[in-house]
């Protein structure tokens, strides 16, 4: 009875928040027209490739972005690393680490945005001297068990833009819960992200783009081995509601296939669409790299490449 009602109490705090933040769940209008839109990119190839459906399944060190809640799961040390190939000379970083403790798990990340010079222009439209810009999010966060099957966690992220001399920064908060249901292999997971928080370049600060998300991960057996299948219900504060499907099938606890869609992208039904492998070599230290390639239709395909280390 004590763990349905602090699921309640979690699931009506989250709601509230992204009622709060996202102007009432605007669905479907002013597409990407708030700040700091690199905090969408996806960490950790091993979600990208199932469709970014990860908030009921978050269980490593990237579970920093997806869902705080799922630090808790972390037993071991645990260092992430990941790079995106993505479009026009763009990339984007991502590191994190998570650290158990008798008092919870707690982890930190950095993701860094950054591209070639770019050529500028004067209010005349002639070419002046190239410039650069790069955005930035270092994340600390905690997950902790708060009753038998109900896990919570928190986070808060310093958020940086800039565009050669100009810069502008901010604070920001997620959210996060875990559920294992009654159904043994069933996960309930809920996050919010970008709570809070404006950046400024102008006159007018802009908001983040905030957003909640409710998962759901199924692990069933497939010839005896472990199939996740994932699906995630995506309300952000400045595009339309969508959902994220992801399945990954792991192989002989070694190897990896995984298949996800997004159902939210405006660049045709084969840019929602994710691939990714994933290889595992443990012993006392286990090593997992992981590939995910998605296209984007006229935009071009993007390639993300992680290591995840535990020991």
């Amino acid at each position: 009875m004590r763990s349905k009602l602090n699921l309640l109490i979690v699931l009506a705090v989250l709601v509230l928040l992204a009622i709060n933040a996202s102007d009432g769940f605007a669905i479907g209008g002013n597409v990407g027209t708030r700040s700091a839109q690199f905090l969408k990119i996806g960490a950790g190839a091993r979600a990208v490739g199932m469709g970014s459906a990860f908030v009921g399944l978050a269980n490593d060190a990237t579970a920093i972005y997806w869902n705080p809640a799922g630090l808790a799961y972390i037993d071991k040390t645990q260092f992430s690393f990941m790079h995106l190939w993505w479009f026009q000379d763009i990339a984007y970083e991502y590191f994190a680490h998570a650290q158990p403790t008798k008092y919870g798990t707690i982890g930190w990340s950095l993701a860094y945005l950054h591209m070639d010079p770019l050529q500028g222009r004067d209010v005349e439209g002639e070419p002046t001297s190239d410039f650069r810009a790069s955005d930035m999010a270092i994340t600390l966060g905690y997950g902790n068990r708060i009753a038998k099957d109900i896990f919570i966690g928190g986070s808060i992220k310093y958020i940086n833009e800039k565009i050669e001399d100009e810069m502008a920064s901010t604070f920001a908060f997620d959210l996060g819960f875990l559920h294992r249901t009654q159904f043994k292999n069933l996960f309930l997971g809920g996050s919010f992200q970008n709570w809070g928080g404006t950046l400024k370049f102008a006159e007018e600060p802009d908001k983040l783009p905030s957003n909640a998300k409710l998962g759901l991960c199924y692990t069933v057996s497939l010839a005896r081995n472990p199939l996740n299948l994932a699906v995630d219900f995506v309300i952000p504060s400045d595009a339309k509601t969508g959902l994220h499907l992801g399945a990954e099938y792991i192989y002989n606890h070694m190897i990896m296939g995984r298949l996800g869609y997004r159902t939210e992208t405006d660049l045709g039904f084969l840019s929602g669409i994710s691939f990714g492998v994933g290889f595992l070599y443990a012993r006392t230290e286990s090593y997992r790299i992981d590939y995910a390639f998605v296209p984007q239709g006229v935009l071009g395909n993007t390639h993300t490449i992680s290591l995840t280390v535990t020991f």
